[in-house]
């Protein structure tokens, strides 16, 4: 049987993957990292230096798209009622990765209950693939790759496990401190959510501490481009797919006066942040 950990490099998974370390042993253990490409460098680097201090392995899974292609072909951002970078970035490569094993698994998972509403009415333990044979409040079942997982299931058992469930965010940075480790650094500079930076769910404080950084700051200039984008500054080939117009065309590079428009949002989003924040001083 297989042992994953869920690890995004904040603080309440690196405290699962203590627990589990303490009850499994390293060597029986897969750390599980699901790349949004949408991670501060930091949290690359505290990831990898976790698992390389514990001796755990590392699985990287990714994508076919990122944060930024994800945006596009959606043709709008995530919002917390619409979190679909979650379901596409993180949810979907875990489960591919689970319907690749030909064995039966263990998922640890650092959810706690105090961490919103939502969250409180999760379940300790229960089936990692529950959603496919369970309906929802709306009377619906889960049906990405639903045949896939139906007989995968069929053969194998994957369970979730929740040790930090009832733990306060105290508990959860004295678990990672006795333990001779740090949080993930970001943590220190004042951020709360360190997982895909910047979050859809992060606060106002946390934007004006990445525009006071100029290499963070990009981050927030591509998103004022993708707003331009997404409102229809361009038609990505890709961005249509859904519902094309006939004999539409589908430019494989932008026409110049929108390339002009796309520099216009850098230079003026780059002129507003040096301005308010005083970033050439």
């Amino acid at each position: 049987m297989k042992i994953l950990v869920s690890f995004s490099g904040g603080k309440d998974s690196q405290a699962c993957l203590i627990q589990a370390f303490k009850q499994y042993g390293g060597g029986n253990l897969t750390a599980v990292f699901c790349d949004t490409g949408w991670e501060h460098p930091d949290t690359y680097k505290h990831v990898n230096d976790v698992c390389l201090q514990m001796g755990v392995r590392l699985i990287t899974l990714k994508s076919k798209y990122d944060f930024v292609s994800l945006a596009v072909h959606k043709k709008r951002f995530p919002s917390t009622n619409a979190r679909f970078c979650t379901s596409e970035l993180k949810m979907k490569p875990m489960i591919d990765y689970v319907l690749s094993l030909k064995e039966s698994c263990i998922i640890i998972q650092g959810i706690r209950a105090g961490e919103s509403t939502a969250r409180a009415a999760m379940e300790e333990e229960c089936m990692y693939f529950k959603s496919y044979f369970q309906p929802n409040k709306k009377g619906r079942t889960e049906n990405y790759r639903s045949k896939d997982v139906k007989e995968w299931c069929s053969q194998f058992d994957a369970s979730v496990l929740r040790p930090i469930f009832k733990w306060s965010a105290q508990q959860v940075i004295d678990c990672i401190l006795d333990a001779g480790q740090k949080p993930n650094p970001l943590y220190y500079r004042g951020f709360s959510r360190v997982g895909c930076f910047p979050c859809i769910m992060c606060r106002h404080k946390e934007i004006e501490l990445i525009a006071k950084n100029r290499t963070e700051m990009k981050k927030i200039l591509i998103i004022c481009v993708l707003f331009a984008l997404i409102a229809g500054c361009a038609s990505p080939r890709n961005s249509v797919e859904n519902h094309p117009a006939k004999n539409s065309p589908q430019p494989d590079a932008l026409p110049d006066n929108k390339e002009n428009r796309f520099t216009k949002q850098f230079q003026q989003a780059d002129s507003m942040f040096n301005q308010k924040y005083r970033l050439n001083e």
